[in-house]
Parts: structure tokens; sequence; C-alpha cells
């Protein structure tokens, strides 16, 4: 029987991001899960039975190879993922030197959820806070 494959989008993380996605990875590694690493910009790995992006559900859009996706998509939710709503409505900074309105981020986020919300199979979450 062939293991169980998930497929992990790899992206420059945070540490704190990167640790848990490494920890998680090891352990099901033990337990006989196959990860295979990919990058955001695609493609999914044909071969996998899932797909888990780790800070899919954070400050940060959905990596357009996941809607092209043929197996089932798990992200994870982590509190600052719900920051972005409570923040003041002044401009962020963004490549190039300018500046972004919060509610065009805000904006482009809820969108990207609604997908999420129809594609995702399920959703892990870290904290109370995150499952809000």
């Amino acid at each position: 029987m062939d293991p169980f494959k998930l497929a992990v989008v790899m992206r420059p993380d945070a540490d704190s991001l990167r640790i848990y996605r490494d920890n998680l990875c090891r352990e099901l590694g033990v337990l006989g899960v196959e990860t295979l690493f990919f990058p955001e910009t695609g493609p999914v790995p044909k071969q996998c039975d899932l797909v888990w992006d780790p800070g899919l559900c954070s400050v940060r859009r959905i990596p357009a190879s996941l809607s092209e996706s043929h197996a089932p998509v798990v992200g994870t939710m982590h509190g600052n993922g719900l920051k972005i709503f409570d923040l003041p409505e002044a401009p962020r900074p963004a490549r190039g030197g300018f500046r972004i309105p919060m509610s065009l981020i805000r904006e482009a986020l809820i969108y990207d959820w609604g997908w999420y919300r129809e594609k995702a199979a399920r959703t892990v979450v870290v904290s109370n806070y995150a499952a809000g």
C-alpha cells in the first residue's frame, strides 16, 4: 500500500511558522505520511492525496496554484490572520515603497477567504483566538 502523500506549500515564512510546519511534518513522517514540498507558485504535486498550506489563513493572499489543486486543501488559521480586521485604517507599506490602504487589503483577503471556504476540506486552528 502506498503511503499517504501530503503536499506542503513552502514560502519564506517567519521562524514561528517555519518551526510549526517543520515539526508537524516531522511528526507526520513518523506516522508514515510522505511529505511533498512545493513552492507557493506551484504546481501542486499531482501524486498528492492532500494539500496543506501552513500559513494559508494568515495575512497573505492565497497562492494561485491552490485554485488548480486536484486534491483537497487544508489551511491553518493563526491568530495573525484575524488581526488585519483589528488594525487601524492607516495604509500599510508594500513593495516598491508605495502604501496600500487597509480597506483594499481587507477586501482582497475577504475575497480569498470566500474562495477558501468553498475549496477547503478542513481548517486547522492553533489557538482559541484563531478559532474565534
